[in-house]
């Protein structure tokens, strides 16, 4: 039985799986971003525009994934190291793209 590692590996699973949604949405959220104009987007915006890191990290995720499933270390630290991370990528991918609408909304008053 996997008990908490199995937890992690499935939490680390659905954060994987939403990076992978997130192609999408990056895409709609690029399009949105293209009808301001010449608006300057925060640098952590652009990075997460970029087809790097929008097709880059659900690939670099899942390659940990499958990696840490097929291995399966007997260890707790690398399952925690690979949630960490990919968590880490989901809610910096999530919050980025919405730092232009959360900046403009902060101006209006």
């Amino acid at each position: 039985m996997l008990g908490s590692r199995g937890v992690i590996l499935t939490l680390a699973a659905i954060s994987t799986l939403m990076l992978w949604f997130a192609i999408y949405e990056v895409h709609t959220w690029e399009t949105i971003y293209k009808e301001f104009g010449s608006a300057q987007l925060p640098e952590l915006t652009v990075v997460v525009l970029r087809s790097s890191w929008r097709f880059g990290a659900p690939i670099v995720a899942t390659l940990m994934l499958w990696i840490l499933a097929i291995r399966l270390p007997l260890r707790m630290w690398p399952y925690i190291v690979v949630l960490a991370l990919i968590l880490g990528a989901t809610v910096f991918t999530y919050v980025a793209i919405r730092l232009p609408l959360w900046q403009l909304a902060g101006n209006i008053r």
